[in-house]
């Protein structure tokens, strides 16, 4: 059995980790055994405290995953707020089933299960999968019942094309289901290292018919020299009822020369600072995370990354830095040091530390 408890404090917080994994005796074979132990600072004085554990039991075809939120009572101690129960089941070679609970605590502070997710997952012949989704929640007699339902088939039509359709139901007035959502997703293989997944998502129309009210296309390209780019457009109902492209992502990884990995993600948008410009089909640059990845020589890794977005008093003025995150992982002995500092920007618009996160990790 393992066991992960966590103290954090929410926003900028303070957070004690520690995960450790003792050996599993009923399954026949050894667990394996890692500890990790954070603590953060907070740095901008404003903090809500509570306390995150996390418990994980695992067999050969039973995994049982919870996880509490806790916060201080009147008394100043801990008590249960929220918990989830996961718990997932190797049925057989065909299929599994995961069983996921949430539960809350009454004015009596009594446990009470608040909502029931249940999810089977079947192999089907010829390498097919189908997918049936329901979640349950009690009434005011505290009966559970089905308030959503999804039935997902995912067949592949040949090597280079693959197709998911999904169907969500809700109660219908009559005591029964009616299809509320359809959802189209197209995996394509154009050619070597080239994807194209399209997803449309559409709602009945008055004449029995499904209309699209957005549709996303992603082509992802990996290119000879080891670059990778991503394109994503995603196109949404405009003032005439008809789909049109709203929003383009563009992200693009490579390696230089020194080794160091880089990552862009640019997002184009006709959202300016919150402000929809229906009419015009110019799309604009509105956010840039900027991302790298590089290796020290004693083995110490050091991440960067810097977000920019337009400022929402003065979006004319361009992208600006608003964030930036600094985390260097360190081997120690047996295990991995980190140090993550988070820097935002204060009243005055100059980044500031607002927040440090110092992890010890050993290795499992």
């Amino acid at each position: 059995m393992s066991r992960k408890v966590a103290n954090t404090f929410i926003g900028f917080f303070a957070l004690s980790i520690t995960i450790s994994t003792t050996t599993a005796q009923d399954t026949g074979r050894e667990a394996s055994h890692q500890e990790i132990e954070s603590k953060g600072q907070d740095l901008s004085n404003a903090t809500t405290q509570y306390r995150w554990v996390e418990t994980r039991t695992e067999t050969k075809d039973r995994k049982v995953e919870t996880q509490i939120l806790e916060t201080p009572s009147i008394e100043g101690e801990y008590e249960p707020f929220f918990e989830s129960e996961e718990e997932t089941i190797q049925v057989n070679s065909q299929t599994t089933r995961v069983i996921r609970r949430l539960f809350a605590r009454d004015p009596d502070g009594r446990r009470k299960v608040i909502e029931i997710l249940e999810e089977e997952q079947r192999n089907q012949p010829g390498g097919g999968i189908s997918v049936t989704r329901t979640v349950s929640s009690p009434d005011l007699n505290g009966r559970f019942q089905v308030i959503r339902r999804e039935i997902q088939e995912t067949v592949p039509v040949n090597s280079h094309l693959q197709q998911t359709r999904t169907t969500v139901l809700l109660p219908d007035i009559n005591g029964g289901f009616a299809a509320s959502e359809q959802i189209h997703k197209t995996e394509r293989r154009e050619d070597v290292g080239t994807v194209e997944i399209e997803t449309t998502h559409l709602l009945p129309a008055a004449n029995g018919r499904w209309e699209p009210y957005q549709k996303k296309v992603l082509v992802i390209q990996c290119q000879t020299n080891k670059v990778r780019t991503e394109e994503e457009h995603t196109y949404r109902r405009d003032a005439n009822g008809k789909l049109s492209l709203s929003e383009r992502t563009v992200s693009k990884q490579w390696k230089d020369a020194e080794g160091k990995e880089h990552q862009t993600v640019e997002t184009y948008s006709r959202n300016i600072a919150g402000v929809i410009r229906n009419g015009d089909d110019r799309l604009d640059l509105v956010q840039r995370t900027r991302t790298v990845r590089s290796t020290r020589s004693d083995g110490s890794q050091v991440v960067v990354q810097e977000l920019e977005r337009r400022p929402v008093l003065a979006p004319a003025d361009g992208l600006r830095v608003v964030e930036r995150v600094v985390e260097i992982a360190e081997p120690k002995g047996q295990g991995i040091e980190k140090l993550r500092e988070v820097q935002a920007l204060d009243g005055s618009g100059r980044l500031r530390k607002r927040f440090l996160l110092k992890t010890r990790e050993s290795e499992p």
